[in-house]
């Protein structure tokens, strides 16, 4: 990940197929004032099944954690 002049390893993955590219937004998420980096990634895909994994990022290349929750 690239942010400006700033870079950053992380051990994430999204599938090979074009189709599912990475998608980025950028929004306060938590009303502190600065936009925080939303990536949402496609883990795994089949007939019916379209699996994703979601990662935010501050400025400062710092991952905030996610907690998923299912519903249903």
């Amino acid at each position: 990940m690239q942010i400006g002049d700033q870079s950053s390893a992380y051990e994430w993955r999204n599938v090979g197929n074009p189709s599912f590219y990475p998608e980025i937004a950028l929004g306060n998420l938590d009303g502190k004032g600065e936009d925080e980096f939303v990536l949402i990634l496609t883990t795994g895909t089949g007939t019916g099944v379209h699996e994703s994994e979601v990662h935010v990022l501050t400025r400062e290349m710092a991952e905030i954690p996610v907690v998923a929750s299912r519903s249903g």
